[in-house]
């Protein structure tokens, strides 16, 4: 062992391996991280493993098993600046600990503080509709400011969820399938850099893993099981927030669904949730009422007392200030990225809230502007 592994403790050097090894398996690397006390124990003890080992797994397991280089990982990490996070470190998620095959070490890049945080999971379809994508807006704007938003980086919901929280200025956690140097889907490249900087990207699976089918529903129980809570958006009967979903049910965290038309059948995942037991929410409070122990974030204008007929402007928040002050007369999206200076990224979150709450309404012209 060299100088840099021999600075870890053998229970670390253990995860790592194990992990290492046999990634695919999450019970089985825990069943071994029970039963063996060191990386050296194990590695002395390969014979009686290996001999308990399906065919398949064998080959698998003694290619990776003659290929594991403790060193030349840790090194590999330190360039491309991801952390080993192991189960007794301090920013270790606290939740996903209850998980029985809680990962003993997970690979991460960002800011490690976001982990500790308070996180509700929001999913949905990779098919995401113009109707999924205003709910995923408009409730993940108002949960921004008590929530670490968690998700995968897949297409259609999980992307519009870390984007808007970003847009918002709260923080995001990405779970993905991957190893952290290998980039899926490749035009999220972008945005996980920015997830990057203001939250975290993490992952239970080695460098250079690449993407496989089976990888990402054993992914999805460490998006349910980082967070208190599961939103769904939008989903058909059968997807990966399906799954999720389940997870959540089996680990005891809360399951939120969003109904939506009955003749879309990406609704028909959240209304088989609802049927199930899964709590219908139709509005951002609905799911802040759930954790009142939390701060409560701002989530609608207060108006001050005024006598009846009088009509008084609601007290905004500073950016939804500017879009409502600019909406004295209508105006079409692209005449508002000129008139606030926003780009539409951050324009169309303000407009859904302002919208939700009955400021500003969207008129013939594709115009918006203020209800009176």
């Amino acid at each position: 062992m060299t100088t840099q592994g021999s600075t870890m403790t053998e229970r670390h050097q253990l995860a790592v391996a194990l992990n290492a090894i046999f990634y695919d398996s999450p019970g089985r690397i825990t069943s071994y991280f029970s039963l063996f006390e060191s990386w050296t124990m194990f590695r002395e003890n390969w014979g009686l493993v290996a001999a308990q080992l399906s065919d398949r797994l064998l080959d698998i397991a003694t290619t990776r098993f003659k290929a594991f280089n403790l060193d030349r990982l840790l090194q590999v990490c330190e360039d491309k600046g991801v952390h080993l996070l192991y189960w007794d470190s301090p920013y270790y998620p606290s939740l996903l600990k209850e998980l029985s095959d809680a990962p003993p070490v997970l690979y991460v890049k960002g800011q490690l503080a976001t982990l500790q945080a308070d996180c509700l999971a929001v999913v949905g379809s990779r098919r995401m509709t113009e109707y999924g994508r205003k709910v995923t807006v408009a409730f993940v704007s108002e949960l921004v400011s008590s929530f670490v938003i968690v998700s995968g980086l897949a297409h259609g919901v999980d992307g519009t969820a870390h984007q808007v929280t970003l847009d918002q200025g709260g923080r995001t956690i990405a779970v993905v399938a991957t190893g952290l140097d290998v980039m899926y889907p490749s035009a999220h490249r972008e945005l996980s850099r920015s997830i990057i900087e203001r939250g975290a990207i993490l992952s239970e699976y080695p460098l250079g893993t690449d993407a496989a089918p089976y990888r990402f529903p054993q992914r999805n129980r460490l998006i349910s099981g980082l967070s208190r809570g599961v939103l769904v958006t939008e989903s058909a009967i059968k997807g990966g927030a399906m799954l999720t979903a389940s997870e959540a049910v089996s680990q005891n965290r809360d399951v939120f669904a969003v109904p939506g038309s009955v003749f879309n059948e990406l609704s028909d995942g959240t209304h088989h949730l609802i049927r199930q037991g899964g709590k219908c929410v139709t509005h951002p409070k609905d799911i802040l009422k759930e954790y009142t122990y939390l701060p409560l974030p701002f989530t609608e204008s207060k108006r001050p007392e005024a006598s009846v007929g009088t009509w008084v402007a609601p007290v905004l928040e500073p950016a939804h200030q500017v879009v409502y002050d600019a909406l004295a007369q209508a105006h079409e999206l692209n005449d508002l990225v000129i008139e606030t200076g926003y780009p539409v990224h951050v324009l169309l979150p303000i407009l859904t809230l302002l919208e939700l709450n009955g400021h500003i309404e969207l008129v013939p012209g594709n115009r918006y502007q203020r209800c009176v």
